[in-house]
């Protein structure tokens, strides 16, 4: 429980050093062509139970016009799920394959970079 405790503490800090200025939106309409509207919803997952607890201090339903992550730039599908902007339309978050002890390769969440679908 004091593990829960210190990811959920940890994911907030995060959050808030990455909040950045833009426009104010509640639909990806309100937003430019290469932007997403990022509304940020910090979702906590709970391995023991299997479940996903609801957003930290209830759903958000604005946010901030963002600029889509571009070919080449780092990326996390986990940080799409909470809300972050990922990946311009056209490119997909792709895994970095990494050959671990004994070259065993195996595909990692991170890193991964923006590529073309």
């Amino acid at each position: 429980m004091k593990l829960l405790f210190l990811l959920c503490l940890i994911i907030a800090a995060l959050a808030s050093c990455q909040a950045e200025v833009g426009t104010p939106c509640t639909s990806q309409d309100q937003c430019a062509d290469d932007e997403c509207c990022q509304i940020v919803n910090m979702i906590v997952a709970s391995r023991k139970r299997q479940l996903l607890v609801k957003p930290i201090g209830g759903p958000n339903t604005s946010g901030t016009c963002q600029k889509y992550k571009t070919e080449g730039e780092s990326c996390s599908s986990i940080a799409v799920m909470n809300g972050y902007c990922g990946c311009k339309p056209g490119l997909r978050c792709t895994p970095i394959d990494l050959n671990l002890v004994g070259g065993l390769a195996r595909r990692m969440e991170l890193p991964a970079t923006c590529e073309a679908s």
